[in-house]
């Protein structure tokens, strides 16, 4: 006699639930989403001006007697500032975009 395991097997794999998942992301985004899209002028705003006296070199701590070293350090740290600015503000821009499967929820 032929043992019958069926009530073994749900028929529940790990890519079945590959859509819940992804749903469930979708909506930890929207919600972020949400909570930022009010202060993202602000946010803007901010970045623009924290930008603006990262790369005007008039505001620029720099000492008449610096070497030149320190010079170059202070210029590299600035780049370096500059470009962490850029990156956080795309990831920021990146979640508060625009996203037709956002907007259709």
């Amino acid at each position: 006699m032929a043992r019958d395991d069926s009530i073994l097997y749900s028929g529940a794999s790990s890519a079945s639930f590959k859509d819940e998942k992804k749903q469930e992301k979708a909506s930890e985004r929207s919600e972020v989403r949400l909570k930022l899209l009010p202060a993202k002028e602000i946010i803007d705003e901010e970045f623009k001006s924290t930008y603006d006296q990262l790369a005007n070199i008039e505001f620029a701590d720099l000492d008449a007697q610096m070497s030149q070293d320190n010079f170059k350090a202070v210029m590299l740290g600035r780049k370096y500032a500059i470009k962490h600015l850029r990156q956080l503000k795309t990831r920021l821009d990146n979640k508060l975009r625009n996203n037709k499967k956002l907007i259709n929820e």
